[in-house]
């Protein structure tokens, strides 16, 4: 299991979290709401934007985007499915995907969100967020292994410029990040691969 450290958000102990019953818990506790959205796949949220935690066969697993919440999502998604959750994918560089990124041992992204992946938001001032972990690029077309459910990468960048989404075959699910999740309709200019 992790032997990572949550980050520090003993300074944003004022802020309050709410969730949909209107228990308020401060910023500085863990917090998370989980629920099996498909077989072996998980929704997380904290604060920020989802996670998805997938499952594959003999205790492989992997993360989908961070959020930015207190508390060590890693440990967390580890202690749900008692398995090592070494690795994770960011769907983009925006902070609320990337922010948890130095929990991790391998974090997969498109070469354009290295740069200004894990840069917080102002509102973030007085919490350090590590930069220094490892990265393994991914391109159009690639398939990032996850026994019994690998991922295919399809590179999408207009949300933001490293945008991919992640089409899990043997489960069915497209993961998008922020591309289609947004509330106004667009069309996406993407590879038609698959």
């Amino acid at each position: 299991m992790s032997e990572k450290k949550p980050f520090d958000f003993s300074c944003k102990s004022n802020i309050l979290l709410e969730d949909e019953e209107g228990n308020r818990t401060p910023m500085s506790e863990p917090y998370y709401r989980v629920k099996e959205i498909a077989p072996k796949t998980w929704q997380i949220l904290s604060d920020g934007d989802f996670s998805y935690l997938l499952e594959g066969e003999d205790g492989d697993a992997i993360l989908i985007d961070s959020g930015y919440g207190a508390g060590n999502i890693r440990e967390y998604c580890e202690q749900l499915i008692g398995h090592p959750v070494p690795r994770i994918i960011n769907t983009h560089h925006h902070f609320d995907h990337t922010a948890l990124d130095g929990l991790f041992d391998l974090v997969y992204m498109a070469a354009e969100s290295v740069p200004l992946a894990t840069i917080p938001f102002p509102s973030f001032e007085g919490i350090r967020f590590p930069r220094n972990y490892t990265v393994q690029i991914v391109e159009d077309g690639d398939i990032i292994p996850l026994k019994g459910r690998d991922l295919l990468v399809f590179k999408a960048p207009d949300h933001a410029v490293g945008s991919i989404m992640l089409l899990d075959k043997a489960g069915r699910i497209l993961f998008a990040g922020d591309e289609l999740g947004m509330p106004f309709g667009k069309p996406i200019n993407t590879t038609q691969r698959a």
